[in-house]
């Protein structure tokens, strides 16, 4: 397994202006990046690359600044490189543990929080971070909530996608427990009512982007609910397509066991932002799984979310609900998994 040479140490950097808008830059690609991008299989489906321009306030002594977003815009990957691309609360930091585990053979633990050895793309400028940064081990790994149409092209994707219901739940319960008054939930006090009142649907273009890009050979979707259940059935195929040798005997058990909510809640201080806490907008919330804290959808609810699925998910891709997705999804997987070719396992 190749190791890399070295790890970004981490600077705060402390600015005293206020958070401001996003401004809207101008941007054009630099040479590198449109090498990179002639041959990007993403170009084909989703057109040409549209470089972001904004970014969510993460941290209060943060502004909006010009380097901030160039910073991320001007990110080119290596072919190497791999996005753990999702929706928020469809099995982000699950994921974020399970590949660095992968490609650690399960043996580095070394940290304070999980942005340290798998940046956000969107959060490493505001804690000194940068994303061309040499990692722990190969390959590098990146955190995106972007979609698949808009994050920045040249790398390969892991994707998850999570029943619709489940997720409305998970996000209603993390930002609950940041605080009654986040911006996003507001004061509503069960998921049914925010989902109902807000129409929530930040998931649906994504969603709908993960049914026209999953059968591009540098995009792996997976279905939550089926990696959750089990896995160690999706080790090897993780390992071919992020190239790093299958792991056997010792080294399985290990990544298993690092990535187990078991494990993870034991150290939950190293997934709750709480190493970030004095700058966050917002108090630390746990990442790992928080199951029925407000109760499950009520009817109304569902329906809301159906009604969105059929508008915003079904318009576009001719799937009609999130089992349809899964379906595809699950049929793509299952021609990738045939053309694997075997790989040459390995233990440490």
């Amino acid at each position: 397994m190749q190791l890399v040479l070295s790890m970004l140490p981490l600077q705060m950097v402390f600015l005293s202006m206020p958070l401001a808008l996003a401004q809207r830059l101008p941007h054009q690609r630099l040479p590198h990046q449109q090498r990179a991008l002639a041959h990007d299989p993403l170009e084909a489906v989703f057109g040409p690359w549209q470089p972001p321009n904004r970014r969510m306030p993460m941290f209060r002594t943060m502004p909006f600044d010009e380097a901030g977003l160039r910073h991320l815009r001007d990110f080119q990957p290596r072919p190497s490189d791999t996005y753990i691309l999702t929706a928020p609360r469809t099995g982000t930091t699950f994921l974020q543990m399970l590949l660095h585990a992968l490609r650690t053979g399960g043996t580095h633990t070394a940290f304070d929080d999980v942005y340290q050895i798998v940046p956000w793309d969107k959060l490493a400028w505001d804690i000194g971070q940068r994303l061309d940064a040499e990692q722990v081990a190969f390959p590098r790994l990146f955190k995106s909530h972007s979609r698949l149409g808009v994050v920045n092209r040249g790398a390969r994707y892991v994707t998850l996608v999570r029943d619709v219901e489940a997720t409305a739940s998970s996000v209603f319960n993390f930002f609950r427990a940041k605080g009654a008054n986040s911006e996003l939930i507001g004061e509503h006090t069960t998921a049914s009512e925010w989902v109902v009142a807000s129409r929530w649907s930040n998931w649906a273009d994504f969603y709908a982007d993960v049914a026209r890009g999953c059968a591009l050979p540098n995009v792996l979707a997976l279905c939550y609910e089926d990696v959750a259940a089990d896995p160690g059935h999706f080790l090897d195929l993780l390992a071919d397509f992020i190239s790093v040798p299958r792991p056997v005997d010792a080294a399985r058990k290990r990544i298993l066991r690092l990535s187990s909510r078991g494990w993870m809640k034991a150290h939950g201080s190293r997934f709750d932002e709480s190493f970030w806490s004095a700058d966050l907008v917002g108090p630390p919330a746990s990442r790992v799984n928080r199951k029925g804290l407000h109760g499950e959808l009520d009817a109304a609810a569902k329906r809301t979310l159906k009604e969105l699925w059929s508008a915003e998910v079904a318009t576009k891709t001719g799937l009609s609900d999130y089992g349809a997705l899964r379906q595809l999804v699950r049929a793509e997987l299952d021609k990738k998994e045939k053309a694997a070719a075997p790989a040459m396992p390995f233990d440490i």
